[in-house]
């Protein structure tokens, strides 16, 4: 605040020069006023810019993945009853029933539905549709070879390629087969040089190689594979089947070999050879002894 003497002419106030002066001061006190409004008003912009600054930047925005489609119940109870054809077909196989496999096999062939399922082929590129396309003719072209086997190692062969164009498949169009049979690989029996039980856990190693094809699933081959890989029955444990013995001892060496040979062997269509021919010696045994898994 400023205060202002009043000026004096020949010892009398002069009361122009009072009003200049007192002018002047309010003047001088309305530039400081805006001074400081201004100095206010730069510092509270500092401030903002400050906490402005020290935000967290913005996060980039997460995008959820789209659900997968829903499988249609239709499609479900249809792969479902072709799962269990599939299976019917080996197990009929494994136990030496040539007749056995026909039934399932030829279901499997003349099933056209198979080839129009309620999937979502419109959602896929067309390198997929196509490649599903042809799976399905190679399945049913697989089945009908079954169905026309003269012998085991025909049947088994086909067989064989069939499960693998399955697991063709599937891995082709994405999809897991929600089967509680592909489910979980866990514990082999325990191992054993008696008859049974070693035949208990030759049952459980081909079973994980067919998960491992149909899936397909490379850890279920490779836990099949080095079951089947451990050391064959000696003769002496077959001998209740002493006319036998001779011809079982050799089937029962070579599974083994097979399984050695799965162990070492990466590529799919040659896992699905070597399954064949497992499957053969499987059929040829018990046939021979009129018994097998049940």
């Amino acid at each position: 605040m400023i205060i202002a003497a009043p000026a004096v002419l020949d010892g009398r106030p002069n009361k122009g020069d009072n009003r200049r002066v007192i002018s002047a001061g309010r003047t001088e006190g309305s530039r400081m006023v805006s001074l400081n409004v201004r100095n206010t008003v730069l510092i509270l912009s500092l401030c903002v810019a400050a906490l402005v600054g020290c935000a967290e930047p913005p996060q980039p925005e997460v995008k959820s993945e789209p659900e997968p489609p829903a499988v249609p119940e239709a499609t479900t109870v249809l792969m479902g009853a072709f799962f269990e054809r599939v299976t019917a077909a080996q197990a009929a196989i494994v136990r030496g029933d040539l007749e056995g496999v026909r039934e399932p096999a030829v279901w499997i062939a003349e099933h056209e539905s198979i080839a129009g399922l309620s999937l979502p082929v419109e959602q896929w590129s067309s390198e997929t549709r196509e490649g599903w396309e042809a799976h399905n003719s190679k399945i049913r072209d697989a089945a009908r070879l079954i169905s026309e086997a003269g012998n085991f190692e025909e049947a088994a062969a086909a067989s064989a390629r069939m499960v693998r164009e399955c697991g063709n498949c599937h891995q082709q169009v994405g999809a897991e087969p929600r089967i509680p049979e592909l489910g979980a690989i866990g514990i082999p029996p325990t191992e054993s040089v008696a008859t049974i039980p070693h035949m208990l856990r030759h049952q459980w190693a081909v079973h994980q190689m067919w998960i491992g094809l149909i899936n397909p699933s490379d850890d279920a081959w490779q836990k099949g594979a080095e079951v089947l890989s451990g050391v064959a029955l000696r003769k002496e444990n077959l001998s209740p089947y002493a006319e036998y013995t001779e011809n079982l001892s050799d089937l029962a060496l070579r599974v083994h070999e097979l399984g050695e040979q799965a162990l070492e062997t990466p590529d799919w269509s040659l896992r699905a050879d070597i399954y064949g021919e497992l499957l053969a010696s499987c059929a040829g045994c018990h046939y021979k002894l009129g018994k097998g898994p049940r």
